[in-house]
């Protein structure tokens, strides 16, 4: 049918040249074989060509359940390159024949200060004498085991709060006990309670030399005997009540201080002055029974002493 609708050739006019027969047009080359040697010629630019799986050539299991995480070998590049990045930025632990170049960068990348005298403590309050010296020994042992500052200051802190507390919880034991403590002897001492603590102290005043020997006075505050002060320990409490009383009474041997027993010795000593013996007055009933007392209070049931 298209053979029917072209167009019939045109006869040539009369005088004309016979016109020339049209020449088809020459098929295309094929193309030529590369040369040997020559990489592949590159592909045109668009999308890239679908492949096959990229994790099929991975063999170890535990890497091929890895890579099933990635999407791309793009992003198992990246994976490795995030991974570089953060080795490169961290601090090597020195072994044990690790240099002392590499110990010192060690030390100084965790906060180990340069030395030992660097350490800060923290207390909450003023630091003692005593202290300062134990804040010194514990320097010198974190300095030569790597400990970092901070962590030396946290410590400090932390320990110096548990010390307090423990105080604190020692002291409420301590007040509790005494307050028990008093309670039970108010019940054993009734009315007699005051009076009977007033003779304990003057009991403990009287042996203890509190005058001359302050420290006892520490010493009965401070001392903790299951959980209480000595102080207050109800047995010591009635013991010394009773000496106390006795002493009140005249009834216990020898019971004076240093400090009485010697104006005791300075009242016998001018009563012998006054009253010779072998004298009327030295055998005067009232000298007499004074020079007893005394006698009986410094050294009871022994001789008297010569006295001058």
């Amino acid at each position: 049918m298209t053979d029917a609708l072209a167009t019939p050739p045109v006869a040539p006019v009369a005088g004309d040249p016979p016109a020339a027969p049209v020449t088809p047009p020459a098929a295309a080359a094929p193309p030529a074989a590369p040369a040997a040697g020559d990489p592949p010629a590159t592909p045109p630019a668009g999308d890239p060509p679908v492949s096959a799986d990229w994790r099929s050539s991975i063999t170890d299991p535990d890497a091929k359940e890895f890579a099933t995480r990635l999407a791309t070998p793009a992003d198992a590049v990246k994976v490795a390159l995030d991974l570089r990045r953060a080795n490169s930025a961290m601090v090597k632990v020195p072994g044990k024949d690790a240099s002392a170049e590499d110990r010192a960068k060690f030390h100084k990348a965790i906060g180990v200060p340069d030395k030992a005298e660097d350490y800060k403590f923290e207390l909450g309050r003023e630091p003692t004498e005593a202290d300062k010296a134990i804040q010194g020994n514990l320097a010198k042992i974190a300095f030569e085991n790597g400990i970092p500052a901070p962590a030396m200051t946290a410590l400090s802190k932390a320990v110096s709060e548990l010390a307090a507390a423990a105080k604190a919880e020692e002291n409420r034991v301590a007040v509790a006990a005494r307050e028990a403590n008093e309670a039970a002897l108010r019940k054993e001492w009734g009315a007699d309670f005051d009076a009977n603590k007033t003779l304990a102290s003057r009991a403990v005043q009287a042996f203890g030399e509190v005058k001359s020997h302050p420290e006892v006075v520490e010493f009965f505050e401070k001392t903790i005997v299951n959980g209480q002060k000595l102080g207050d320990h109800p047995i010591l409490m009635r013991m010394f009540g009773n000496i106390g009383r006795r002493m009140g009474e005249g009834e216990f041997i020898g019971a004076v201080g240093s400090e009485q027993r010697g104006s005791l010795q300075t009242e016998l000593q001018q009563l012998m002055h006054d009253n010779p013996p072998g004298t009327e007055k030295y055998k005067n009933p009232a000298v007499q029974k004074r020079i007893g007392e005394i006698n009986q209070a410094l050294y009871g049931n022994e001789s008297p002493r010569r006295l001058g």
